[in-house]
């Protein structure tokens, strides 16, 4: 857990944040939908899981039982490594 604690602003940013995270994806999905990306479905279905994340860490905050430790991972590793950095490479190509 925070080791000194949540200010009241903490959980107003970390909203506004996974707010932007989930608003990416839909943009990103509109945008592979009008180009025909042949595995959309794949895709939104990773972006569903991760906003399934999301909703479980929004929920963690709000209670304020999150760690350091797990926002980081899923922001750096899951969000920004492991998807935006992996697996959106796979569409690039499709792009013009």
């Amino acid at each position: 857990y925070f080791e000194h604690g949540m200010d009241s602003g903490f959980e107003k940013l970390f909203n506004e944040s996974m707010d932007f995270i989930e608003q990416h994806f839909s943009d990103e999905e509109k945008l592979l939908r009008d180009i025909g990306y042949p595995m959309l479905a794949e895709h939104i279905r990773m972006h569903s899981e991760l906003i399934e994340r999301t909703d479980e860490l929004r929920n963690k905050v709000r209670s304020k039982t999150i760690n350091e430790g797990e926002l980081v991972a899923y922001v750096v590793n899951d969000v920004v490594f492991g998807h935006l950095v992996n697996e959106d490479r796979d569409f690039y190509k499709y792009v013009k």
